[in-house]
């Protein structure tokens, strides 16, 4: 199986509004591929465009797990923590 496939259904269902499976078909690609940063990154900016901070704080920390390194990473996840509580 190709988690790709999911991921890019993921886009295309967000690019036409069609939220509910968007959100489906991501998180099917991170279940598939869960150390993709990509994915996890992509998720957690649905979550922060739709305004559901809470819903993007698990995932941003996951995301930080797999890019620790990441130069600004610390200071979005931050952001998502504070907008969270």
């Amino acid at each position: 199986d190709n988690p790709r496939i999911p991921y890019n259904l993921g886009i295309a269902y967000w690019q036409s509004e069609n939220f509910d499976q968007a959100i489906k078909a991501l998180k099917q690609a991170i279940e598939m591929q869960p150390d993709n940063p990509e994915f996890v990154q992509s998720l957690i900016q649905f979550y922060v465009q739709r305004r559901q901070p809470k819903k993007a704080l698990p995932y941003a920390r996951r995301l930080l797990e797999l890019a620790p390194d990441s130069p600004g990473l610390r200071a979005f996840v931050g952001q998502i923590e504070s907008k969270a509580q």
